[in-house]
């Protein structure tokens, strides 16, 4: 059987290589991810409660590794306390055990010493139990165990002496009991701890000393590692079952490791046997070792490297030429299982089912990206005249299309095969033509159809059978009825998303969209032809938002997988199609540790055991992601550690922080601790309070500066992608104070005095002001007054002289009664206007006393009188005297022609116009004839009251009075401001 594989391999023209095919994905702890210096970390590795780790490399610092940095646990002051053996945790304080001494450290700092070992001893095998640590005391020479001891946080007390006899002796813990193990020459002999002290329980005699014990079920059935590294197991008190195959064993705890080669293996002891479980080319000899069942990953320390491992995800570092992986462009697995990855470096290699690489030679081929698989054929893209291969086998191919390069093959549901090719154009023929052996007969969908794409890069098809193709400048769809094509490119429309390379319709008959800018879309079309942009609808999730590109989606169960460029994203769908619910899980930076961007549709899903294959630009993954969903989620809850002046002060979210003035620049650094000891995707941002924050693209960053920002309050944001697919922001108050001539209340202080100054000022003006306000109401009061009586003097004086001839006296007296009466009124009111009614009332009642007295032949003409409402407040005599001045002292002086008054109202938008014209003497000659003053009293009377209500209320009423420019007379022009309620002008 084994020489015809050989002869086939060989007839074939395969060559296998020799070095392992796969290894675990390290991640290596150095000073350029975690800030410090693990080199030559040999010691005993111990995790605290929390999930981080305790180290120590070769007579150094010791270190604590935490989530996301790493920092000296202990200021040693550069002393050596001897090796690092183990970190207990007791009475809130940590003891570093050491084969010297026992250190109490308390926030960092050394509060005590205890030395329990001398020069020429050691001490090892610390643990604790009931709140006591037991170690043991050896002999640094012999290596013979001399005492037990016990410490319980304030003494060290012995509690056993071993004879002489003793060669060494091993302490064990299974189930919450204790268990001593102590070996002579000739036996073993086992103590069980119970009630705080140890009481012997067996006897074992054979000649093998126990220096571990692992897969205990009891004292009579275990396994055990003996000082030579060879391991044994009992069965009912006796040796049955010896395992020799495992050479240069080293073991700590449960941990078995091995070199070969420039390979180191980890093995569990797994159904009475060492598996094999992790193994990794980096670093050296895995001298100590460290489980972690919270991530199923191993913490090496070696000589050079400092490890952690992930045996739930392998990396195939030599598929080509036994020395790379680089350039996976094509990954596809045939009927048989085995895996094909096509290279551009003109490499094709297989994977077989027993897991071995083999490499088909002479090939010249550049693959390209795309591929799949038919029946038991696999078709390939090459570069150029590479064309469509299709392989039978690795030694047997032909092309089936060799005009045309291109970049992803697709077979549709109505087994369709369609080509994207590398011009304007996706070929097609029946998938059925593969199997005849004949010339393809190729039908093509281009330019003439629509498609106004080059570079097709991704093919799809929606529930409704139409044809979806993208490229990086775009997508399109192809109407299977119309067999039109429908385009929409990033260069010449605005509305559309950027391009794509990865198309996918779900299991839920969901088609989905990777965008060249990171986004994850789907389509929303209601029927076959609803084409339209606004149908692609966006997913919010901050793992959406890095600008990169999706370079793969692939369906696994009810998760799309994506490659996001520098991460591999889990979005949920069956969360999504039941609830819309957005949940994005990813795998953790430091497990995945991708050196390089994920490839262009290089991803499958294995139909051996499920496992997922994908492809970065220079390596293979196989993912065991059944395993890696089984993990334990924790939820982040971050706190913040602000660095002001070098003093680091922690604070958790939602509490209020206060720097002083001189504290406006300083440094903020995220924290946070989980079980697995893993970074998580996060961002940090810092806003205005009640502004936006402006997050960063989901990063491994936790260290932010701030120099000198200005007074005020503020909040940092931390958004966390967290392990189970949702995010949480976290908000931290910040308030910065200024200094006192910053603060507005010093400012305040600084304006009152100009304000006050000001304020004086015009309330002394004020004062003034309405000093001469009230002066000014008393002589409008004054003048008011005056007015009252003037009336009735002149009309009284006219009856006096006139009555006794005139048969018009009773008409005279009832005029003058109502004009009395109106005054009389307005006597009561302490008022200086009244409504225009009452004001024309006067000044009707004083013309036709002058008509029937002395002016028989007088004509009145009035115009426009109903412009001014009744109600109006006018001040009292503004009409009336002027008037009465016409009659008196300008047409009762007349002595030829008619005598005519003509009164005119008129308006403007603000004001009401008042002309009183009359055909008289004129003023001068009037003044003449009666002796009078040039304007008589009535008219000086008018003249004061105007100014004082012109002074109260800016330009309100204008009087002018002038003679009449070619005929006898005056004229008197009145204006009024419309907007003044002269009723509100109080006295």
């Amino acid at each position: 059987m084994v020489s015809r594989l050989f002869f086939f391999f060989l007839s074939v023209g395969l060559f296998a290589q020799d070095l392992p095919v796969s290894e675990s994905n390290a991640f290596i702890y150095n000073s350029f991810n975690y800030g410090k210096d693990f080199f030559n970390a040999v010691n005993p590795i111990t995790m605290d409660a929390d999930g981080s780790v305790w180290c120590q490399p070769y007579m150094g610092e010791i270190l604590k590794i935490n989530n996301a940095d790493a920092s000296v646990a202990a200021d040693l002051n550069g002393r050596n306390y001897g090796t690092l053996e183990k970190v207990l945790c007791l009475n809130d304080c940590e003891y570093y055990c050491t084969s010297q001494c026992i250190l109490v450290v308390r926030d960092k700092k050394i509060v005590r010493q205890i030395n329990v070992a001398s020069l020429k001893e050691i001490t090892a095998q610390f643990v604790l139990v009931q709140d006591k640590i037991y170690f043991v005391k050896v002999n640094a020479i012999k290596g013979r165990a001399l005492e037990l001891l016990c410490f319980d946080g304030t003494t060290v007390d012995i509690v056993r002496r071993f004879p002489a006899e003793t060669l060494s002796v091993f302490q064990y813990t299974h189930n919450g009991k204790h268990y001593l193990f102590e070996n002579q020459i000739t036996q073993s002999t086992s103590y069980a701890f119970e009630n705080n002290m140890f009481r012997l329980a067996k006897k074992y005699f054979f000649h093998h000393e126990i220096l571990r014990v692992i897969d205990f079920k009891d004292l009579d059935n275990f396994t055990f590692i003996d000082f030579q590294n060879k391991a044994f197991t009992l069965k009912k008190g006796a040796i049955k079952i010896e395992h020799p195959d495992i050479p240069f064993l080293i073991v700590s705890d449960t941990i078995a490791s091995k070199v070969s080669g420039n390979q180191k293996y980890i093995y569990n002891f797994i159904s009475d046997q060492f598996v094999p479980v992790a193994n990794s080319g980096a670093g050296d000899t895995f001298f100590s070792k460290l489980y972690s069942d919270q991530s199923n990953s191993y913490y090496c320390g070696t000589n050079t490297n400092f490890l952690r491992l992930f045996p739930h995800i392998k990396k195939y570092p030599r598929l080509f030429y036994n020395g790379n992986s680089n350039s996976v462009f094509t990954l596809q697995q045939d009927s048989k299982g085995q895996i094909w990855a096509g290279s551009y470096q003109a490499a094709l290699s297989i994977i077989t089912n027993e897991n071995k690489v083999v490499q088909v030679k002479d090939n010249r081929t550049r693959f390209l990206n795309g591929g799949t698989t038919y029946k038991d054929k696999m078709l390939l893209l090459g570069e150029s005249n590479g064309g469509l291969i299709l392989y039978d086998n690795p030694t047997k191919h032909r092309i089936i299309a060799d005009s045309v390069s291109g970049y992803f093959t697709y077979i549709s549901k109505d087994k369709k095969l369609y080509l994207g090719t590398s011009m304007k154009g996706i070929w097609h023929t029946d998938v059925s033509s593969l199997d005849s052996g004949k010339k393809i007969n190729w039908h093509k969908i281009n330019e003439k159809q629509g498609l106004d794409l080059e570079n097709i890069l991704t093919i799809s098809e929606d529930r409704f059978g139409n044809l979806w193709y993208g490229s990086g400048r775009g997508i399109g769809v192809y109407d299977i009825q119309s067999r039109r094509c429908r385009t929409w490119k990033t260069d010449t429309d605005k509305k559309a998303f950027a391009g794509t390379r990865a198309i996918l319709l779900d299991s839920y008959n969901t088609l989905w969209i990777g965008a060249r800018n990171g986004e994850l879309l789907f389509y929303n079309g209601k029927n076959a032809t609803d084409y339209a942009m606004k149908n692609f609808i966006s997913i919010k999730h901050p793992l959406f938002e890095n600008g990169k590109a999706i370079t793969f989606i692939h369906q696994w169960d009810d998760y799309l997988i994506l490659g996001a460029s520098d991460k591999i994203l889990l979005f949920n769908l069956k969360q999504w199609h039941k609830n819309k619910t957005v949940s994005v899980r990813y795998l953790n930076p430091m497990e995945i540790n991708l050196s390089s961007d994920t490839e262009q549709n290089t991803i499958l899903t294995d139909i051996r055991d499920e496992s997922i294959w994908f492809s970065s630009s220079d390596m293979l993954y196989q993912w065991d992601i059944k395993k890696w969903l089984a993990l334990p989620q924790f939820k982040v809850i971050p706190t913040i550690l602000v660095d002001k002046k070098n003093s680091e002060t922690a604070f958790s979210s939602n509490t209020n922080i206060d720097f002083k003035p001189t504290e406006n620049s300083f440094d903020i650094r995220i924290s946070y601790q989980t079980m697995d000891n893993m970074p998580r995707f996060i961002s940090g941002a810092l806003a205005v309070k009640d502004e936006t924050a402006q997050f960063e693209s989901p990063g491994l960053k936790t260290k932010f500066q701030f120099r000198n920002l200005s007074p005020g309050d503020y909040v940092f944001y931390i958004r966390v992608c967290q392990q189970d697919g949702s995010f949480s922001v976290f908000e931290y108050p910040i308030k910065i104070h200024g200094f006192f001539w910053q603060q507005w209340w010093f400012w305040a202080l600084i304006s009152l005095i100009p304000i006050c100054f000001m304020l004086f000022y015009f309330q002394k003006r004020s004062e003034i002001e309405k000093q001469k306000k009230k002066l000014s109401q008393l002589n409008l009061a004054s003048l008011s007054n005056q007015f009252r009586p003037h009336f009735m003097l002149n009309a009284l004086n006219s009856i006096g002289s006139q009555m006794g001839d005139k048969p018009h006296a009773e008409k005279v007296i009832s005029r003058l009664g109502e004009s009395i009466n109106i005054l009389y009124s307005f006597t009561q009111k302490n008022d200086f206007a009244h409504p225009f009614e009452n004001e024309w009332k006067l000044v009707e009642n004083i013309i036709e006393i002058q008509r029937l007295l002395f002016i028989p032949e007088l004509e009145v003409v009035v115009k426009g009188l109903s412009i001014i409402p009744e109600n109006t407040k006018i001040p009292v005599g503004l009409l009336q005297i002027p008037v009465e001045n016409a009659l008196l002292h300008g047409l009762r002086n007349k002595t030829d022609g008619y005598s005519k008054l003509a009164i005119r109202f008129e308006e403007t938008p603000t004001h009401y116009l008042v002309s009183i014209t009359d055909n008289g003497v004129g003023r001068e000659k009037a003044a003449k004839i009666n002796n009078f003053r040039k304007h008589g009293n009535g008219l000086q009377t008018v003249y004061e009251m105007i100014a004082i209500i012109n002074r109260i209320q800016k330009d309100a009423i204008h009087f002018e009075i002038s003679d009449r420019e070619q005929a006898k007379g005056t004229v008197v022009k009145i204006s009024m401001l419309k907007l003044v309620d002269y009723g509100k002008i109080r006295l």
